[in-house]
């Protein structure tokens, strides 16, 4: 009997797993600090950055480095609810946000406090995951 108890226990789990969200990877164009910080001269500037997100997973490209970075979500708010993921990382007075919509797959930025940006929010864009790319 405990065998068909293990056995039905172990359905489910393989039934959750296979329709848990899978990370995206979203590259944003986001305001550049350097260039774009009050009193800069000049147009907006937007850097690229490329984000991996998940369920209680989010990890900024480096492309020094070749591979993503540790999990911000164990140093940072992250967000997962039916539709959405979310993580935020934030400052005394800055909170930047990287979310997707679990649905559309849509992804966005935003960021609320003290920037001086004027650009807010945007949207971000499906991408071929980098470090899959450079995997043999």
């Amino acid at each position: 009997m405990a065998s068909v108890a293990f056995l039905i226990a172990l359905a489910a789990l393989q039934a959750g797993a296979a329709t848990a969200p899978q990370p995206r990877v979203l590259a944003c164009d986001v305001p550049d600090t350097i260039t774009s910080a009050p009193g800069a001269a000049g147009p907006l500037a937007t850097k690229q950055r490329v984000f991996r997100i998940g369920p209680g997973r989010l990890e900024e490209w480096s492309g020094i480095y070749g591979d993503f970075g540790p999990n911000l979500c164990d140093v940072a708010a992250c967000v997962t609810e039916p539709g959405k993921t979310e993580g935020t990382i934030s400052t005394a007075s800055v909170a930047y946000t990287i979310g997707v919509d679990a649905v559309s797959g849509a992804g966005y930025w935003r960021v609320i406090g003290a920037t001086g940006f004027r650009q807010t929010e945007g949207t971000c864009r499906p991408v071929p995951d980098p470090a899959a790319q450079r995997r043999p």
